[in-house]
């Protein structure tokens, strides 16, 4: 790996869920690359539909999630290989799986250090239209939330939120802890999506600007906290 650390924009789920990417998801796909002497593409899709009752577009869409996280190598034959770092993370316990993919992913998915960092700043729960309202201004061409879901959902199974009900979340206490390892700070970049992009996914972690102000309107009841939540029952979003 270069010292330089590539950002990526968008990253796909894994098996298990929300709250299950990593534990047991991922761990139970680098096992069966690893100890499959000729896996093959083809392979693992067939393995994956069978395993996980899923589509088979859904399991395809599982390696591109796992190259980007650096644990397998995708040859031209198609066939892949379990990398270095893969074996690292396999050889570790359960906590220390979460630790590593959080190593590695702080610096590199774009906005997730933003978004965590936003739910730092509150001692309340945050409802994902918060995390919407907060951000979209930073990341003017996401114009879905689909893009703050995808970060909240890894957070999740990086155990530093927690899904309450409906699209509510908190942080919890490692979630804190890792804002202080990384020196996190809700200051949020000045450049945006599309700068990162111009470079490549060059780049470190989002150095922070100084007109960063929270919101007077944050500090919102539980009663707004409810009435969301049932409006995400009725729509049907009991999770994002």
């Amino acid at each position: 790996m270069t010292s330089k650390k590539a950002l990526f924009p968008c990253l796909g789920g894994l098996p298990g869920g929300t709250g299950c990417y990593i534990v047991p998801g991922l761990s139970q796909l680098l096992t069966q690359i690893a100890t499959t002497p000729e896996m093959y593409r083809e392979h693992f899709v067939a393995w994956a539909v069978t395993e996980f009752g899923i589509q088979r577009s859904t399991a395809a869409n599982y390696i591109p999630t796992l190259v980007r996280l650096n644990v397998i190598e995708r040859r031209r034959d198609k066939k892949l290989l379990i990398t270095r770092f893969g074996r690292q993370f396999l050889a570790a316990d359960d906590a220390a799986k979460i630790s590593i993919m959080i190593d590695y992913l702080m610096p590199r998915y774009l906005a997730l250090p933003e978004v965590l960092a936003v739910y730092g700043e509150n001692d309340e729960v945050l409802h994902l239209d918060d995390v919407v309202e907060r951000l979209r201004p930073h990341f003017k061409q996401w114009t879905t939330e689909a893009e703050f879901g995808s970060r909240i959902r890894w957070l999740v199974s990086l155990r530093c939120l927690e899904q309450l009900y409906g699209r509510q979340y908190e942080i919890t206490e490692f979630g804190r802890e890792t804002l202080k390892r990384f020196a996190l700070r809700s200051e949020l970049s000045s450049r945006t999506t599309e700068q990162h992009i111009d470079d490549s996914y060059e780049g470190s972690i989002s150095q922070p600007s100084e007109d960063f102000q929270l919101p007077a309107a944050w500090n919102r009841q539980h009663l707004v906290q409810m009435l969301r939540a049932a409006a995400d029952f009725v729509e049907g979003k009991i999770t994002i």
